[in-house]
């Protein structure tokens, strides 16, 4: 039988067992917004098709009618909160595309993304279609650097099925001892009025290789502290071309007023257009911190990144 992918576009759209039965009849099960169904597009009777639901996590499937009113070809946006205990993850899906917002702190999320990778490879054999052997994700955006935020995506990082389009954050801060961090890069910079503000350079991969290589990211035992651990996992995922489109794949934070992303840059896809060049890792302006002035989306030169001293 010949079957097509189709999403739910309504709510309150039920599955039902027999054509024009309503959402009170025996057997009637409630569809979720954005639920994708494969369906016989021959069987079309009276606006009804006969549908069933993608294999559960036990490879059942439930059969039924849907009415062809309800239905979409394109999938449905959906956002995903996940629970990875004291963190944050977010899974985002739209019609060609995979976002992910933080990675939590532990194994949690790599585990879920497993998951929903096999469901997925369940799903397209009951399609008659090539099972996927590898979920790509266009985008990873990791808030900032603390652990319950970027450490769980070490492993998906690690993992060869998955692949990155491209990886976003918003900078490194400067940590010393007293804020029990282990963190601690660049130059402190004091300007004319008085404020600091270090100076780093992570711009791109060869620059992850260089903080990898500095030893400016080891314990006091001489490890690799959380933030080494993920720079490997990354420049991993790299060099396995799994990593980055376009010579993409680290992103800084801010960009130019012109909004549009040049994607085209090794290292940082930075924000702009034609051949700017703006790089900033910055916290805004709000009470104790600063922020380079921004540049014309034309400069050609790069210039350091700041990052505020707290």
């Amino acid at each position: 039988m010949v079957k097509e992918i189709h999403y739910v576009k309504n709510t309150h759209v039920h599955l039902v067992q027999t054509k024009g039965d309503t959402a009170a009849s025996s057997g009637s099960h409630e569809l979720l917004l954005g639920a994708r169904l494969h369906i016989d597009p021959t069987s079309l009777d009276n606006g009804w098709l006969s549908a069933n639901k993608v294999p559960d996590v036990h490879g059942n499937i439930r059969t039924g009618f849907v009415e062809a009113a309800h239905l979409s070809t394109n999938q449905q946006l959906k956002i995903f909160y996940l629970d990875v205990g004291q963190g944050d993850a977010t899974l985002i899906e739209a019609e060609g595309a995979i976002i992910i917002i933080d990675g939590g702190p532990n194994k949690g999320f790599h585990e879920e993304l497993i998951k929903r990778l096999e469901r997925l490879q369940a799903a397209d054999l009951d399609a008659n279609l090539q099972p996927k052997t590898q979920l790509h994700i266009n985008a990873v955006i990791i808030t900032h650097f603390d652990k319950d935020h970027f450490y769980g995506l070490i492993k998906v990082l690690e993992d060869n099925r998955f692949s990155i389009g491209k990886l976003y954050h918003n900078g490194l801060p400067r940590y010393g001892e007293p804020a029990g961090k282990d963190l601690d890069l660049g130059d402190i910079v004091i300007h004319n009025d008085g404020s600091r503000s270090i100076s780093t350079d992570f711009r791109g991969i060869q620059s992850a290789r260089d903080l990898l290589a500095s030893n400016d990211l080891l314990t006091g035992n001489g490890n690799d502290n959380l933030f080494a651990r993920f720079l490997r996992a990354v420049v991993q995922a790299f060099d396995s071309g799994r990593l980055g489109g376009c010579g993409t794949h680290i992103q800084a934070g801010r960009g130019c007023e012109c909004g549009a992303d040049s994607g085209h840059r090794s290292g940082f896809a930075v924000r702009g257009s034609g051949t700017g060049h703006y790089e900033t890792i910055g916290f805004g302006s709000s009470s104790g911190f600063s922020e380079p002035p921004r540049r014309n989306c034309h400069q050609s030169k790069p210039f350091p990144i700041h990052i505020p001293h707290h």
